[in-house]
């Protein structure tokens, strides 16, 4: 009882944390798209997609690799140096993944990239990610009240400053994405300084090398998320314009935001997964199969309502002038039903050492997205990118417990 206990205060400030924080961005993306307009808000909608996508040449997925390896034995030592070496390998990275945007960004088109407007949306991603990286460090450690309390203040300060921006009357897109990069950077230095107050700096040069070579998995695995959840925005503003893609990425963000709960579970789940596979196979296997039923069930009824109410919703939250992006918000709908199913998947499947078949899958899956988008946007448009989106998440489910089912018929050909 005591256990869980504990675990329902953890998944609860996990939940606390990812709630307030999808909500509040949600709140300053819906507030910047009503005042820029359709046509401005996909600039900066393609801007930041590209950036993500991008940013895997940095990231590495070392936040996933940390959450399942970090603590696993419950050393703090060990976690600390651990996480000292990803937070270096990730800024120092990050310094010279911003010199490539600087290169790249002459040669994209200037109406659906400008180039001032990359620049800045790049800055805000790195120290994002930076800031991602240290509460990856909370989070394999439980602390996720820590993760709660910053997490809040940050994106409040966004929301607000976005608010005194439109009390002003600004209109430029720019003055937006310029706020939300000091807000972002901001956050990552106070970030930082609680790592290294909570945990110290552990520099051991010689982790850098395994580190780099465990976590090719696990960045795989995030750069073909982020391309199967992010390139339908990029190759909307190419084929169909940046109108277009300002009419369709807001959906996308309002289903990103709806899929709080899945996340939460699987930030909170990972590390406790991750230790109990090690230690009590039996009671880990009791816990995953209780979220999957869980989980199954919330994503169809979250689903379902998210189709039901999409129209109204779009036009309380937009205005009129974003109609066609509550008929897209309707579609994807499935898609919010497949991330509560799929990322419960995912637990289990990189808990037990599944990472690089993971990869695989997620790798058929990006390649899928990409082929029907480039062959159903200029044919079909909104409505058929959406469509790709719903059906390319339902396989990867299916890729997913097609993975589980073989490991648990045999689980001894992976070391956990």
């Amino acid at each position: 009882m005591a256990h869980g206990g504990r675990l329902a205060q953890k998944l609860t400030a996990q939940l606390s944390a990812t709630v307030l924080e999808r909500f509040l961005q949600a709140a300053a993306l819906i507030l910047i798209a009503r005042q820029v307009g359709p046509a401005a808000f996909g600039q900066f909608a393609a801007c930041l997609a590209l950036t993500k996508i991008l940013s895997i040449g940095f990231g590495l997925g070392l936040d996933i690799w940390l959450l399942r390896n970090g603590f696993r034995t419950g050393d703090y030592a060990r976690l600390a140096q651990q996480a000292t070496t990803c937070l270096a390998l990730r800024a120092g990275l990050g310094l010279l993944w911003l010199g490539g945007i600087i290169v790249l960004a002459p040669w994209l088109d200037p109406a659906a990239y400008p180039p001032d407007l990359l620049m800045v949306t790049a800055l805000a991603v790195w120290f994002e990610e930076i800031a991602n990286i240290v509460w990856s460090t909370f989070k394999a450690a439980l602390q996720n009240q820590t993760l709660l309390k910053f997490i809040t203040v940050a994106q409040a300060a966004s929301v607000g400053l976005t608010l005194l921006l439109i009390a002003l009357g600004v209109r430029a897109v720019m003055v937006y994405a310029v706020a939300i990069a000091m807000v972002t950077g901001l956050h990552a230095a106070v970030a930082v300084v609680w790592q290294l107050r909570t945990f110290g700096w552990q520099w051991r040069p010689e982790t850098l090398r395994p580190i780099l070579r465990e976590t090719v998995p696990f960045g795989l695995s995030a750069g073909l998320a982020m391309v199967y959840g992010r390139a339908d925005i990029a190759l909307v503003a190419y084929w169909l314009g940046e109108q277009a893609a300002g009419l369709y990425s807001p959906a996308v963000s309002l289903v990103n935001a709806l899929a709080l709960i899945p996340t939460a579970v699987y930030y909170v789940m990972l590390p406790l997964l991750s230790q109990a596979y090690t230690s009590d196979g039996a009671r880990a296997e009791m816990l995953a199969n209780r979220f999957r039923f869980a989980s199954t069930g919330l994503g169809l009824l979250f689903g379902a309502a998210v189709a039901l109410i999409a129209q109204p919703l779009v036009y309380l939250l937009f205005g009129p002038a974003f109609t066609d992006t509550g008929r897209v918000l309707a579609l994807l709908g499935g898609v919010l039903a497949a991330r509560f199913v799929s990322m419960t998947l995912a637990t289990s499947v990189v808990a037990v050492g599944l990472q690089g078949q993971r990869v695989a899958i997620q790798a058929g899956v990006a390649l899928l997205n990409i082929a029907l988008n480039v062959w159903v946007i200029p044919r079909w448009g909104l409505m058929g990118v959406a469509g790709v989106y719903v059906f390319t998440e339902w396989v990867l489910v299916a890729g997913y417990a097609a993975l589980v089912w073989a490991w648990r018929r045999n689980p001894s050909t992976v070391a956990t």
